[in-house]
């Protein structure tokens, strides 16, 4: 079953990783305690499923774009904006509680609002 995983912040090069901007089955988002977050499409009902649960800014999709200057620069598009009209209808399948246990160890530990930002 796929989880949950954010990246560490050990080694600055996991922090963001640039192919994982341009597949379509990965959201980014900053869920686990602010941190960048990798999620498989499969989680994606399930994780739509437990908005009642936590604040919906944690499911913005995080995309890192380049600006005109050069500088790269971190765009976020709001939940529900970026998920398939599917993936919504599945949600309504799921209870809260039973989706967020498929969501897996590092979050249903740790499901509260979400921190500040932290460098890494």
């Amino acid at each position: 079953m796929p989880r949950l995983h954010a990246p560490s912040c050990a080694n600055r090069a996991w922090c963001w990783h640039r192919p994982l901007n341009d597949d379509p089955d990965i959201l980014v988002c900053r869920l686990v305690e602010g941190k960048l977050t990798l999620v498989h499409g499969r989680l994606w009902p399930a994780l739509a499923a437990t908005t009642p649960l936590l604040d919906t800014a944690r499911l913005a999709r995080v995309s890192e774009q380049h600006t005109a200057q050069g500088r790269h620069e971190n765009v976020e598009v709001p939940f529900p904006d970026w998920l398939p009209p599917e993936d919504t209808q599945a949600a309504r399948l799921f209870d809260p509680a039973a989706a967020l246990a498929m969501l897996g160890p590092t979050f249903v530990t740790n499901p509260g609002e979400r921190k500040g930002r932290q460098k890494c």
